[in-house]
């Protein structure tokens, strides 16, 4: 599919009347906020927004002007609808996602729009990009950064909401400013591996002998429920939680270890490493069994 950004770079219709295809266009709104959209008449669409029908958004944020709108050249709409949802995700990237809407990304609550930025795969990436344009005052050491992250990392998981993970989002990335980063860290920035369905909380549920970011009644039961996963964090990442079982040393019981010794009997040969390096950084404990 041809890059929507590309698209309404390349020339913006002078076309502002009906048509059977469906254009897309791009709308400024009074405090610097843009409105994504597609419709088959940006005329009568425009003036729609305007009276207050077009969207909450553009409800709550006067339209100004069109910035730019463009014939898509798709009669169906579904295939439209797709093209503005990626402008939408694109322009996110450029000015941010607290002043972007369009798309399914309309809603006027800022966490509902996050949800489905998650659920799209595409928040990581929103939220890098936002982040790469500001400047970072780095006062503290590497690896006081590294325990700030460890921090912010079990606030957000015992206070899970939009804030606790913005802040661990940022003290991750900031991690990105320090010389000694390097790009096998950049796994890192995943939710696969720091959400609270991620790699992250199983490994510190370990470390602190206690289920984090868990209605599991122990650390045993943690590492139960992450060797029977199936999906993101599947087989491949197993070495991950059976070496920091290691390293930690949680309680269990005799048949508890060996089960434990069961499931490390049958670890893939290859397993993927993608966090390895990170991992060893950041828990310093499992450094000597993710490098042999």
């Amino acid at each position: 599919m041809e890059d929507t950004e590309e698209l309404l770079r390349s020339g913006a219709s002078d076309r502002g009347g009906g048509s059977r295809q469906w254009q897309l266009y791009l709308l400024e709104l009074e405090n610097n906020n843009l409105y994504v959209g597609i419709t088959r008449n940006v005329t009568q669409r425009f003036e729609q927004h305007r009276a207050g029908m077009g969207s909450q958004w553009t409800s709550r944020h006067k339209p100004l002007r069109i910035l730019r709108h463009v014939d898509t050249g798709l009669t169906s709409e579904s295939e439209a609808a797709r093209i503005e949802d990626a402008l939408t995700v694109q322009t996110m990237e450029l000015f941010g996602r607290h002043r972007v809407r369009g798309g399914q990304y309309c809603m006027l609550d800022q966490a509902d729009v996050d949800a489905a930025l998650v659920r799209q795969g595409h928040w990581e990436r929103v939220e890098r990009a936002t982040l790469a344009s500001r400047s970072f005052d780095l006062q503290d050491s590497w690896d006081s950064a590294l325990e700030h992250v460890v921090a912010m990392a079990l606030k957000y998981y015992a206070s899970p909401g939009a804030d606790t993970r913005d802040v661990l989002f940022s003290a991750l990335y900031t991690l990105t400013r320090y010389r000694f980063w390097h790009h096998d860290f950049d796994a890192a920035l995943d939710s696969a591996y720091w959400d609270r369905a991620g790699i992250l909380p199983v490994l510190l549920s370990f470390r602190d002998d206690r289920p984090v970011a868990s209605q599991c009644k122990d650390a045993y039961s943690v590492l139960a429920a992450a060797m029977t996963r199936t999906r993101r964090n599947g087989p491949q990442f197993h070495h991950l939680f059976l070496h920091g079982w290691t390293a930690f040393a949680p309680s269990a019981t005799d048949a508890q270890h060996a089960r434990i010794t069961q499931w490390m009997d049958a670890l893939l040969v290859e397993p993927d490493r993608r966090y390895d390096e990170f991992t060893a950084i950041l828990l310093p404990r499992m450094r000597y069994l993710l490098r042999q």
